[in-house]
């Protein structure tokens, strides 16, 4: 299935790997750079930071950076927004979301669903390992029944509503690396999904800017008590 069109994205919608890569090998190198060097935050949705890292939420860090990194990771972020409108044909389309994954898993994740409020919410895959069957490709199950196995190569892309089901297939070798960035996008005009992986990506980001300007909460000033006690006659 093409993305050369808007009125192609929405609910149930999914694009097979794509043709042409995504960044160009300098700026792939990097994304590789950003990422090995990066402090993750924890998965808003409780995974392990071994399986689903944290990056940005809503154009704010919810990591850690050296900023000499952050600087030519921003433009790669800009080409992943500027890449993503050009495919869909749709400049209302935002990144609410963008992560790091590596689920290399011996057997498959469980089927779920990311998201499913009515609106589009388009995961954007950008792999920076050949994702295939030795290290377990993304299986999606759409409503007739079939199942949609996403082989892609390194630095190659393919999307899907998060509406459909969908697992992390089961790889046939141990310890293949099945690195990927996933930018979550939404368009502008739907509401921002009330969910608690959003109420969490929010917690994180108030830690991070309070730990950051120097921000503590006082402590109450110990109250005097007034209560006088006496002894009793013996």
């Amino acid at each position: 299935m093409s993305a050369s069109s808007a009125q192609q994205f929405g609910p149930g919608f999914f694009t097979r790997a794509s043709t042409l890569p995504f960044f160009s090998e300098d700026m792939l190198e990097q994304v590789d750079n950003f990422v090995e060097h990066y402090e993750f935050a924890k998965n808003a949705l409780g995974y392990s930071k071994r399986i689903l890292r944290g990056i940005m939420f809503k154009e704010t860090y919810v990591g850690r950076a050296n900023p000499a990194l952050e600087v030519p990771f921003s433009k790669c972020i800009q080409t992943i927004v500027e890449r993503v409108r050009m495919e869909f044909g749709n400049n209302m389309l935002e990144m609410l979301s963008l992560e790091f994954t590596n689920q290399a898993f011996k057997h498959k994740s469980r089927w779920h669903k990311d998201l499913d409020d009515g609106f589009p919410y388009l995961n954007v895959f950008i792999p920076l390992d050949d994702i295939n069957e030795v290290n377990g490709m993304t299986i999606l199950k759409v409503k007739s029944g079939t199942k949609i196995e996403l082989n892609t190569p390194r630095n190659h892309w393919y999307s899907f509503d998060g509406s459909i089901t969908h697992c992390a297939g089961a790889g046939n070798q141990t310890g293949i690396p099945r690195r990927a960035l996933m930018a979550v996008f939404r368009l502008s005009s739907d509401p921002e999904p009330a969910t608690l992986a959003t109420a969490r990506y929010k917690s994180v980001i108030t830690r991070r800017l309070n730990i950051s300007s120097g921000f503590k909460r006082s402590r109450p000033e110990p109250i005097v008590p007034t209560r006088v006690l006496r002894s009793r006659v013996k």
